[in-house]
């Protein structure tokens, strides 16, 4: 082969739906890094614990028969 690169180790150029792909992910992610930088620790850390709060208990059992 003449090529300075052997076939196995080519660099392929990403395709078009590749690319927005890629661009829609950093969008998406610098999204959830700015929702994230404007509450803080403690408003998370409360918001989860109220999250919590409401959800039902998962090894409660409900009660079938008389008793």
């Amino acid at each position: 082969m003449e090529s300075n690169q052997s076939p196995n180790k080519q660099q392929l150029e990403p395709t078009e739906a590749e690319k927005r792909h890629e661009e829609i992910q950093t969008k998406r992610q610098r999204k959830r890094i700015e929702r994230m930088a404007q509450r803080s620790y403690r408003e998370r850390i409360k918001e989860f614990n109220e999250q919590l709060d409401r959800a039902p208990e998962h090894h409660d059992m409900p009660r079938v028969g008389p008793g």
